[in-house]
């Protein structure tokens, strides 16, 4: 289970509809599809039935959803307490091994005998 098979769930739950969802997340139908279908692997139990009109919630789908945005809000909270902090000093290293001018010759074509 990933954030966004939970997203795209709880945008369909809400939309109760996949193509309505697809273009809210921006995403094609078969893959808001995909992302169902392998949430639902997942559980191990079905979330959704297809009807004429769009989708119905099965009662473990109903309360996934109710879990997926309380999910949703608490990640967009975390988000929001980093983003009011500031950006914090980062330190990028940069490792290698051997001695650089070994590989160079080697990396030009160089050297071949």
């Amino acid at each position: 289970m990933t954030l966004d098979q939970l997203r795209t769930f709880a945008v369909v739950a809400t939309h109760r509809n996949i193509s309505s969802a697809a273009q809210e997340l921006h995403l094609s139908q078969p893959a808001v599809s995909g992302q169902l279908r392998l949430l639902a692997e997942w559980f191990g139990e079905p979330l959704y039935h297809r009807s004429g009109r769009g989708i119905d919630l099965t009662p473990a789908g109903e309360q996934l959803a109710v879990l997926a945005r309380r999910v949703l809000v608490a990640y967009q909270e975390a988000v929001a307490m980093r983003d009011e902090r500031g950006p914090r000093g980062s330190v990028l290293r940069i490792g290698a091994s051997g001695d650089a001018a070994d590989t160079e010759p080697a990396l030009l074509g160089a050297g071949a005998e």
